[in-house]
């Protein structure tokens, strides 16, 4: 996300209600004085990203559409991007066809109350600690961006689960086929 994406998003979710955490690829840092968590994918695990890469992608077609529509195929514009934003929210049906849109979804959600943003910030700060501890590092001391992001979604991870917002349930855990040899048997 640009730096200029970075604030107009912020000034929509401080307009919206703040998130507690955003799940991004990279540094949206300015978010940080929002008091919104960045939760950072593992590094080389594209599969973090699969749900968002096929937003992107569905928003690309909108946006081709539209600008084609408006007689420039070639370049798009905010005027496209935004018409596609709020035409994905209105039509989509992530949840099945008789499932609500993300635009309903996003009217729906629950505020997340000054006190419990509260909470969770110092849940954060306590698992963020107790994580550095584990890993033999000082609270206090100066960390490679890698090591930092890999404590902070340990330190995310445990404060939601405490805070009671992430909940975990076991499902089949799918094969993981990693030989091409392999992979061709039918």
């Amino acid at each position: 996300m640009t730096e200029t994406g970075v604030l107009r998003w912020a000034g929509v979710v401080r307009h919206e209600a703040l998130p507690v955490t955003v799940y991004c690829r990279s540094g949206p840092r300015i978010l940080q004085r929002e008091g919104v968590f960045g939760l950072y994918s593992p590094p080389r695990r594209p599969q973090y990203n699969g749900a968002i890469e096929a937003g992107i992608g569905s928003l690309k077609s909108r946006i081709e559409r539209r600008a084609a529509w408006e007689g420039h195929p070639e370049v798009w514009n905010a005027e496209d991007v935004e018409a596609a934003r709020r035409e994905a929210n209105a039509l989509a049906r992530p949840r099945g066809g008789l499932g609500p849109t993300p635009e309903t979804l996003w009217k729906s959600r629950e505020r997340v109350a000054t006190e419990s943003r509260d909470q969770f910030r110092e849940l954060v700060e306590i698992d963020r600690n107790r994580a550095m501890e584990e890993e033999g590092k000082s609270p206090s001391g100066v960390l490679l961006e890698q090591e930092a992001r890999r404590i902070d979604r340990n330190a995310l991870r445990r404060a939601l689960v405490d805070h009671g917002d992430l909940l975990f349930k076991r499902g089949p855990i799918p094969l993981v086929i990693k030989s091409q040899k392999t992979a061709n048997i039918t």
